[in-house]
C-alpha cells in the first residue's frame, strides 16, 4: 500500500510540473505526505526510553553533516540529551571541517544521497567500533535529513552487526529550518528520487 501511494503522489506531481504547482497549498500537501512516505518514523516512547535505559553506550550518526550545519546542530543537541560518547560525521567533502582539538568527533566519507548498502554499512561499523575501542553494545542515533532517513534506516537495520542497534531520530514535523515542513519545500526534487528507490 505505502508503495502505490508514492507511486499516485508521484503519477500526480509529474503531470503537473514543478512550475505550475511551486505554490498551490493542495500540492505542498501533496509533497509533505510524499515526504513522509519516504521518513523513517520516530520510535515510539517506550521504545526510546527502553533503548535509552539499556547498558548500551549511544553513538550519534550524523548523516550529511559535514556538509549540512542543521544536521550539526542536531546532532549536538542528540548527543547532550543522551549522553553520547562518540559522534560521527558523514559526508565528502571532509576538508571543509577541521576538528582537530574536538574529542569524541570524526568524519566518516561518504556520499550523502549515493548508494548505501552492506558493504557501507560494514565500512561504517568497522569505523565505529575503532573509535569506540570495540566497546558492545552501542546505541547508534541516526541523524539525518528526512527525506533519506527511511532508506539509511532500512539498509542499517538489515546489516548492522550484532552488538549495534538503531535509533532512527528524523526531523519534527514543523516549521523551521530543521523540520519536515521545511524539506517538504527544500529538497523536492531529493524526495522523487528517495521514492523512486523505495519501491
Amino acid at each position: 500500500r505505502r508503495r502505490a501511494a508514492l507511486r499516485e503522489m508521484q503519477s500526480g506531481l509529474q503531470k503537473q510540473g514543478p512550475n505550475a504547482i511551486a505554490h498551490a497549498d493542495s500540492i505542498d500537501d501533496v509533497w509533505r505526505r510524499l515526504l513522509k512516505a519516504v521518513t523513517e518514523p520516530f520510535p515510539s516512547f517506550d521504545a526510546v526510553q527502553r533503548l535509552l535505559s539499556s547498558d548500551a553506550k549511544v553513538v550519534i550518526i550524523g548523516w550529511g553533516g559535514v556538509q549540512d550545519d542543521v544536521i550539526r546542530d542536531r546532532c549536538a543537541e542528540s548527543a547532550k540529551v543522551t549522553g553520547a560518547c562518540h559522534v560521527v560525521l558523514t559526508g565528502e567533502d571532509q576538508a571543509r571541517l577541521d576538528l582537530r582539538g574536538q574529542s569524541g568527533q570524526s568524519l566518516f566519507t561518504l556520499e550523502t544521497d549515493g548508494h548505501f548498502g552492506g558493504w557501507e554499512v560494514e565500512a561504517l561499523a568497522a569505523h565505529i567500533t575503532d573509535k569506540t575501542c570495540g566497546s558492545r553494545p552501542l546505541l547508534l542515533a541516526l541523524v539525518s535529513r528526512g527525506y533519506l532517513s527511511r532508506r539509511i534506516a532500512l539498509a542499517l537495520k538489515k546489516h548492522l552487526p550484532g552488538g549495534m542497534e538503531l535509533l532512527p531520530c528524523p526531523p519534527h514535523d514543523h516549521l523551521g529550518s530543521a523540520g519536515l515542513q521545511e524539506e517538504a519545500r527544500l529538497f523536492r526534487e531529493e524526495i522523487c528520487n528517495e521514492a523512486r528507490r523505495l519501491h
